[in-house]
């Protein structure tokens, strides 16, 4: 019974674990992007317009493959300012003459 029980659980949260982290190191992740988007007062809608706006502008130089971006705001160390850190795979560079579709 406790086996078919644990079986059940690992499928279930099959993915939530990323790169090895734990489920508490991911919620501590995400609690702190929620604390982080509450102290520079962006409200959700806005930053993920923001998000677009960017992906919007990089998508007219290169090819972007989407299902892989990141866009997260932190907290720079021993200060009070926050960074816009990104990772947004490339999958093309367009040409100059050659206008993003």
């Amino acid at each position: 019974m406790i086996a078919s029980v644990m079986s059940w659980l690992r499928k279930r949260t099959r993915g939530f674990e990323m790169d090895g982290e734990d489920a508490g190191e991911m919620a501590k992740k995400r609690l702190s992007i929620l604390l982080l988007q509450d102290r520079i007062q962006l409200p959700a809608p806005q930053m993920e317009a923001m998000k677009q706006d960017l992906l919007a502008v990089i998508a007219r130089y290169v090819e972007i493959d989407n299902s892989n971006v990141e866009i997260n705001f932190e907290k720079v160390a021993n200060s009070r300012q926050m960074a816009i850190m990104t990772s947004i795979p490339v999958k093309k560079v367009f040409e100059q003459d050659q206008p993003a579709s």
